[in-house]
């Protein structure tokens, strides 16, 4: 058996900095928030449907509870979408919307009108994303429960992984968890002095 200590070290995001924790660890009272990156293809060589669901802590710390991914049909992924949607009730969740992706957004949207899903276009530049995302990891921010290997080496060995669907879900959800509330720009009645 041979450890290759190079990978672990990651080009973006680092093995050590993964943190894991058992499930008694995760805080009860948390900010849910999800991140959907969706696929049109089923053939093996296509991209992957993803989803990540994360949860944000008060003192700003990040916990990975759920992923998902494969490569599923358009029906099929709505269903995984509203079954995860229903099981973790986020606060918002994030989907990608570029190209065709609008149409899956259009089906949740219309099937459940009080979802709270955002259409969301990713930036092309995925490892431009990724190295805004490594604050969290690098400050030991960013937790993953014991069982979730698959997406931890899927993030250490990123970008040059097969597939980058996982990383797209979890940029998604943390994305959506620093959308800002609008405040109201009008604090007092025009015309009054």
């Amino acid at each position: 058996y041979q450890v290759d200590t190079e990978a672990m070290k990651g080009e973006i995001f680092a093995y050590d900095d993964c943190l894991r924790v058992e499930d008694s660890e995760i805080p009860k009272e948390l900010r849910i928030y999800m991140g959907i990156d969706l696929a049109i293809s089923e053939k093996d060589s296509a991209d992957k449907f993803a989803i990540v669901v994360i949860g944000v802590d008060k003192s700003k710390r990040y916990y990975v509870l759920y992923y998902f991914e494969d490569q599923l049909r358009f029906g099929a992924q709505t269903a995984k979408i509203k079954e995860v949607y229903a099981a973790y009730k986020p606060i918002r969740c994030y989907i990608e919307t570029n190209a065709y992706q609008e149409a899956q957004y259009q089906e949740l949207k219309t099937s459940d009108p009080d979802m709270r899903i955002t259409p969301y276009e990713q930036e092309k530049d995925k490892i431009a994303r990724a190295w805004k995302l490594t604050y969290l990891f690098e400050n030991k921010r960013m937790f993953f429960k014991k069982n979730m290997a698959h997406l931890i080496s899927h993030l250490v060995l990123f970008p040059n992984h097969r597939y980058k669907d996982l990383f797209d879900a979890l940029d998604l959800a943390v994305r959506a968890s620093k959308k800002k509330k609008r405040r109201n720009a009008r604090s007092q009645e025009f015309g009054l002095i």
